[in-house]
């Protein structure tokens, strides 16, 4: 089981950002983690 199903109660989750280097405004930056989002719901 992946640690996101252990945190997340539901299962639309999407990765947003990973880890790893990426550029931003043209400069390369590394990201030191993996975010995640889902839609909101009421």
């Amino acid at each position: 089981m992946k640690l996101v199903s252990k945190i997340f109660r539901r299962t639309d989750w999407y990765v947003t950002s990973s880890f790893g280097y990426r550029t931003i405004g043209g400069v390369l930056e590394f990201h030191s983690g993996t975010d995640y989002g889902m839609e909101l719901t009421n």
